[in-house]
């Protein structure tokens, strides 16, 4: 009997063994993991936070509205990794791991930002494309300085550093003048992999 468990210890340390090496190599061994986006969320400001911006953003007022600030929230995943499946005499399996690092290298990136309303925007129709007038909050390493810039200018900048799984966007609204009442914006965000992610928020607008 000693000498069958001594067997099955044996043989079983020798499946394990044999189980990890055939994910050798199949998983990365750096600190970095592969990531892809996985979706992304909209949250409006509250007055609190629009008031910020007005103070750090020159010429703020100037360009943009008062009554709207959005928060965009990009969101990435690793991806999972498969290692080989492993067959023997005594086990058959297929393992997915999903490999575990500091860093999150994300393979896509965003090509394109459109924004759609349910009712006519100024003096475009419901339903066209509005992006042209929202501008997002961007801080310029170079000059030290934050400025507003367009969705295409955000898009030709490098890809943002996903190290913590996710980035956050700051929103706001060029100084238009539309009718006041409640409207919702649709924002679908398209994905160098042909993806595309699509939300709505809704939002009142008053007299700017």
């Amino acid at each position: 009997m000693k000498f069958f468990r001594i067997l099955g210890i044996f043989l079983t340390l020798f499946v394990v063994s044999m189980a990890a090496e055939s994910c050798g190599g199949k998983c990365p061994k750096s600190k970095s993991i592969e990531c892809a986006i996985s979706g992304f969320q909209l949250g409006l400001m509250r007055d609190v936070d629009i008031s910020h911006f007005m103070t750090v953003v020159p010429d703020f007022s100037l360009e943009c509205r008062k009554d709207f600030g959005l928060w965009i929230g990009v969101y990435a995943a690793p991806v999972v990794a498969k290692c080989n499946p492993f067959n023997s005499l005594f086990i058959q399996s297929a393992y997915a791991l999903d490999c575990i690092g500091d860093i999150c290298s994300v393979k896509d990136h965003i090509i394109s930002i459109q924004v759609f309303s349910d009712k006519d925007f100024g003096e475009v129709s419901a339903g066209s494309d509005i992006a042209k007038f929202f501008r997002l909050y961007e801080w310029d390493k170079q000059s030290l300085s934050s400025k507003l810039i367009s969705f295409e200018d955000y898009i030709d900048l490098p890809a943002p550093d996903f190290s913590e799984r996710q980035i956050s966007l700051s929103c706001f609204l060029t100084n238009i003048t539309i009718e006041p009442g409640e409207y919702e914006f649709n924002f679908v965000i398209g994905l160098s992999d042909e993806r595309t992610f699509t939300q709505s928020i809704k939002t009142a607008f008053f007299d700017n």
